[in-house]
């Protein structure tokens, strides 16, 4: 609400072939709030991709693609953050799934806190992509149960990004190829509170 800002990015500033995820926080004016700092706690294999979400006390989320052992195989992570960057939530795993493979994370917080958390899927490993999400409240505790977004399970799903309203409502949209042409479009779905 007073416009203050966190920056996540993935970071191999010594280039060493190994991404970490790092965040900076700012305020209005662009002065630092906090330092720059290490978003994940296990730094082993890859860490790409974050997507963050902040509510109007500047509380924060920030989810990313982990892959521990550098085999291509990822799972979602995330970790929550006070407004001046310490913890409020350990790391923990998005998704209930421990196999496959789990891409392009997007976080969204409404301005009262809560959070959801919606990715691409593939955890059976058959190479066709959905779209799954879960929403939890501010203490980390499941809001909604993950679910699968998408009702066409046919062909390419990918790309998601969710808005998360105060009520628990959900909009969730993403690119999808449901005939297999390799021509996207453009799908939304929305869910009243859970």
């Amino acid at each position: 609400a007073s416009a203050n800002f966190v920056v996540a990015w993935q970071d191999d500033s010594d280039g060493n072939g190994s991404y970490q995820i790092h965040m900076r926080g700012f305020d209005a004016g662009g002065n630092e709030r906090f330092a720059r700092k290490t978003v994940n706690t296990v730094a082993d294999g890859q860490q790409r991709n974050p997507s963050i979400g902040m509510a109007s006390s500047g509380v924060f989320v920030v989810a990313w693609e982990d892959d521990p052992e550098s085999d291509g195989t990822s799972v979602i992570l995330a970790r929550g953050f006070q407004a001046n960057g310490s913890q409020s939530l350990a790391d923990f795993r998005a998704h209930s799934a421990t196999g496959g493979h789990h891409l392009e994370p997007s976080v969204s917080m409404p301005p009262k806190g809560g959070f959801v958390i919606g990715w691409q899927d593939d955890a059976d490993g058959n190479g066709t992509w959905q779209i799954r999400a879960r929403s939890f409240k501010a203490d980390g505790s499941q809001w909604m149960a993950e679910r699968t977004i998408n009702t066409v399970a046919a062909g390419q799903q990918r790309a998601p990004r969710f808005a998360l309203g105060d009520s628990g409502a959900l909009v969730a949209i993403w690119e999808d190829d449901m005939d297999g042409n390799d021509a996207y479009q453009l799908v939304t779905r929305g869910f009243d509170s859970p």
